[in-house]
């Protein structure tokens, strides 16, 4: 349904930007997870003096009534009661509605790069509003991946550089390279879940943006990519960041064409191979279809919710002041929307 939302979405936005005259140019079971890797025996292993901690496997340093020094934490949390014994997390932070993860953290953050024009004489610049969902998962989950034998990725926009103020069409031929057969990213650079188009696109693994419904509806929705993984962050958790697909911020969620199920979302990660081909099958999917589903607790599903339909917003604010209807708010101090607005 979102899917279907966003594309009657692009298709209004892309006739209002026309008319500025700017030129645009069958229910297949989840294949069984593979086996877990057996733990490292760690055993034989002596070690010296470490640095004193509250809890068993580490300490929360953000900030918490009493303490006289943290570290600036602009992440919002929702951990389990087990993660927080284990990493002295504020009781604030337990929430017993996430399931299928251990951790999970939610920010919005001003983006590395910002554009700058010229308004009314002046030099504006804005920053985007980035969208970062991480989530601590257990290493014993057995879930697919593309190439299991990734146990660190940095997705390239992650880094700014010097070399990010150049565009270069590197990435363009690497693509094609790639399809080829004649191209292999290098150690890093290679998504351990969402394999690019080529050769390996068969064992492509997404994870899907979910609406829940009753009893056991799961709805897919957009698409999240993973922009960092480490393995065994701490022994037994990995870590993996997440960040939106091109139709969430833009207000799909909010438009009154959509018609959610409930307000309560989630991650649902699946082999593509997996996914109905047909939108009725895509409408009637069930938890059971996936491999592996996480439920978000509700204030992050609201916060999610809250950022899409403000990134709408802007969006459809800045097309109609490159259009020149009368009354459209100004476009706020410092910020713009993911998708550039018809004026660049």
């Amino acid at each position: 349904m979102l899917q279907l939302c966003a594309t009657l979405r692009t298709r209004l936005l892309a006739s209002v930007l026309l008319a500025a005259g700017v030129n645009l140019s069958a229910q297949a079971q989840p294949s069984a997870p593979a086996a877990a890797a057996s733990a490292t025996d760690y055993s034989g292993v002596r070690y010296g003096p470490m640095q004193k901690l509250r809890c068993p496997d580490g300490e929360y340093r953000g900030p918490e009534p009493g303490k006289r020094v943290w570290v600036e934490d602009d992440f919002t949390w929702a951990v389990t009661r087990e993660f927080a014994r284990r990493f002295c997390m504020p009781e604030s932070m337990v929430s017993d509605e996430l399931v299928g993860a251990e951790a999970m953290a939610y920010r919005v953050k001003p983006s590395d790069e910002a554009t700058c024009r010229l308004e009314g004489g002046q030099e504006v610049c804005r920053r985007k509003a980035e969208l970062e969902l991480e989530l601590y998962l257990r290493s014993d989950l057995g879930l697919p991946r593309s190439h299991p034998e990734v146990q660190f990725y940095q997705v390239y926009l992650s880094e700014w550089s010097s070399g990010s103020v150049i565009r270069t069409n590197k990435g363009l031929k690497s693509h094609f390279r790639r399809h080829a057969g004649v191209w292999t990213d290098p150690p890093g650079r290679i998504p351990p879940f969402h394999a690019a188009a080529g050769r390996d696109e068969s064992r492509r693994v997404k994870f899907m943006y979910l609406n829940f419904g009753h009893p056991d509806v799961a709805i897919p929705g957009e698409d999240f990519y993973e922009q960092y993984y480490q393995a065994n962050w701490i022994d037994g958790i990995d870590l993996i960041r997440l960040g939106p697909g091109p139709a969430l911020g833009v207000g799909i969620l909010s438009h009154p064409d959509t018609k959610l199920v409930s307000r309560r979302f989630g991650i649902g990660i699946i082999r593509q191979r997996d996914l109905p081909g047909d939108r009725d099958g895509l409408l009637t999917m069930t938890r059971n279809r996936f491999v592996h589903v996480i439920d978000f607790p509700l204030r992050v599903s609201d916060l999610i919710y809250a950022w899409d339909e403000q990134q709408g917003d802007l969006l459809i604010n800045a097309a109609r002041r490159s259009l020149g209807v009368p009354g459209v708010p100004p476009a706020p101090k410092g910020a713009e929307p993911l998708i550039p607005p018809a004026t660049r």
